[in-house]
């Protein structure tokens, strides 16, 4: 999955908007899909475009005196202020924290740091350094790599696929989880029969995803390095049962 950034900032000098352009060139170039306001199409609604907000994986605030005073004005109207409504909706909503990152661009975090976000760790390119930048980059890599592995399993009822034996018998199997991993783009299955081993954990089957025309064949994972990332993802997602593959 591409990351998706939206960028909030306030319309100030040129020398302010070239920065910002030069700042979603550099995170563009890292592969990441950033949008901003510029982005918006003739004809679209700004409360349309504002939703796509709800939509990124993360929301930058671009952080000056001025977008300080802006966003903390109490009236709604404007397109900053606009942006300021929706991200503190999806913060109260959907508790959303992680994903809006203040940006220090001028000034200092006590005087461009608006209300409604401080505390928050952000990112100091007020000297446009690359060593701040490209820490962030391998954040976001790190935490999209985490929200890959999407869980498909919702309010504990488990969907289901079945899959053709060599034998030709029909097996079906609940799916745990699925994910891919960034660097290969290989994509895997995490699936159970509900079999348990010792009478107490769930065996669960971790196998690789191979399309072939419009059917998937499932592969098993024989390479030791691979197999030591894959049980490591699923250390991390908690999954301590005995597994196979």
């Amino acid at each position: 999955m591409i990351p998706h950034i939206f960028i909030s900032y306030a319309v100030e000098s040129e020398e302010h908007g070239k920065k910002i352009q030069h700042f979603v060139k550099k995170l563009r170039n890292q592969g990441f899909k950033v949008f901003t306001f510029d982005d918006m199409r003739f004809g679209e609604r700004i409360t349309r475009f504002l939703e796509d907000i709800e939509k990124c994986d993360f929301v930058l605030l671009i952080c000056t005196p001025d977008y300080k005073r802006r966003t903390e004005r109490i009236q709604s109207g404007g397109g900053v202020v606009n942006e300021r409504d929706i991200i503190i909706s999806s913060i109260i909503t959907h508790g959303n924290e992680l994903k809006i990152i203040p940006v220090l661009f001028s000034g200092d975090w006590s005087t461009s740091l608006p209300v409604w976000a401080v505390g928050k760790k952000g990112i100091d390119y007020r000297e446009e350094s690359e060593e701040e930048l490209m820490y962030f980059v391998n954040a976001v890599n790190k935490y999209v790599d985490i929200r890959e592995m999407e869980e498909v399993c919702e309010e504990g009822i488990c969907r289901t696929f079945t899959v053709e034996q060599v034998d030709g018998t029909l097996e079906k199997y609940n799916i745990v989880s699925a994910f891919k991993l960034i660097d290969t783009g290989e994509e895997y299955i995490v699936y159970s029969d509900d079999e348990t081993a010792r009478g107490e954990n769930v065996i669960i089957y971790v196998s690789k995803i191979i399309e072939k025309g419009d059917n998937a064949i499932l592969t098993g994972i024989d390479d030791e390095t691979e197999w030591k990332i894959i049980k490591n993802i699923l250390w991390k997602l908690g999954m301590n049962n005995d597994i196979d593959n």
